[in-house]
């Protein structure tokens, strides 16, 4: 019986001791206020940071009310290949969310270009019916040379 114990916990110990690389880096959250009253907070996520040649990570945007809740979200997401020259992205997509049933995302697109991924969304808020409100979002999302993004 001594000897199953010590068996594990010596297991146990072991699988305490094994270092698991991180997936994702967060970036710090950007606070925006627009005009119309809207909050808008930016957060860039980096996956697999480790890379020394490609790098995948994301931009969203939460356009929130004055009161700080969701209306809607706009992410770009780009994977990109650099050597410490140059930048490439080699693929954008974008997705978008609606948490507030006033508003509907009407129109949304990616690109890429250079070392940048694009995402554009048109945003609108309807009462009975009639649209009162537009909002126009254009993300980019920026690789550097030595593979920061930005």
């Amino acid at each position: 019986m001594k000897k199953i114990i010590a068996i594990l916990l010596s297991t146990m110990f072991m699988l305490l001791s094994i270092s698991t690389p991180v997936m994702a880096k967060d970036f710090g959250v950007t606070i925006e206020y627009l005009d119309n009253g809207m909050i808008v907070e930016t957060q860039i996520t980096e996956s697999n940071y480790y890379s020394t040649t490609t790098k995948t990570g994301s931009k969203v945007r939460k356009y929130k009310d004055s009161d700080g809740n969701v209306l809607f979200t706009v992410k770009v997401s780009g994977t990109f290949k650099y050597d410490g020259s140059t930048c490439t992205c080699t693929k954008s997509s974008v997705t978008t969310s609606v948490v507030n049933s006033n508003w509907k995302i009407t129109d949304s697109s990616a690109s890429k270009s250079g070392s940048t991924a694009t995402a554009t969304a048109t945003a609108k808020r309807y009462m009975l019916g009639v649209v009162v409100e537009t909002q126009s979002v254009t993300i980019k999302l920026k690789c550097s040379a030595s593979g920061s993004l930005s």
